[in-house]
């Protein structure tokens, strides 16, 4: 099997696991995220991994690269699946486990992963955009599931003679 293939079956089966039942297209617990089809630009940082989504020719592109259009909708499943959480009072404080920058023609979003504190297998998401200010808690499992669902949306780029995976 090839390395891609691996990559894409590993964010596949993890997408299963973390997001049954899936939310409403666009809608979590409190916090409101844009159809995968009205987002023109999306952003997911982890320290120093990033990937960098932006619609293109009616296609999506991550970092410079094709994207997996059903697996950039899952990966945007996936975001609305992490927030599905409780309200939360605590303000979440120190860097961001990870950084999610939506953007559509009517505005950006950011919602920012933080570790709990108190309860390690949770995560306080903090969301900021033209809704003000939610703060919520989720499952901090969830962090890892959206960055295996972006390595799974690059389609790696191939030698076009010999067929060989460049990634």
């Amino acid at each position: 099997m090839l390395k891609k293939d691996l990559r894409r079956l590993a964010a596949i089966f993890a997408v299963l696991a973390g997001l049954l039942p899936l939310p409403a297209a666009g809608e979590s617990g409190g916090i409101r995220l844009p159809a995968a089809e009205s987002v023109t630009e999306l952003s997911v940082t982890a320290g120093s991994r990033s990937f960098v989504y932006r619609r293109s020719g009616g296609g999506m592109r991550v970092n410079g690269g094709e994207a997996d259009e059903e697996i950039f909708s899952t990966l945007m499943r996936q975001i609305c699946g992490a927030l599905q959480g409780e309200a939360e009072t605590d303000t979440p404080d120190g860097e961001p486990l990870l950084t999610v920058q939506i953007g559509t023609g009517n505005g950006r979003q950011t919602v920012c992963f933080y570790a709990d504190g108190a309860d390690r297998s949770r995560a306080l998401v903090l969301s900021t955009g033209d809704g003000g200010e939610t703060v919520l808690g989720t499952e901090a499992w969830r962090v890892g599931t959206i960055l295996l669902a972006c390595e799974g949306t690059q389609i790696p780029a191939q030698d076009e003679e010999s067929g060989t995976d460049h990634n």
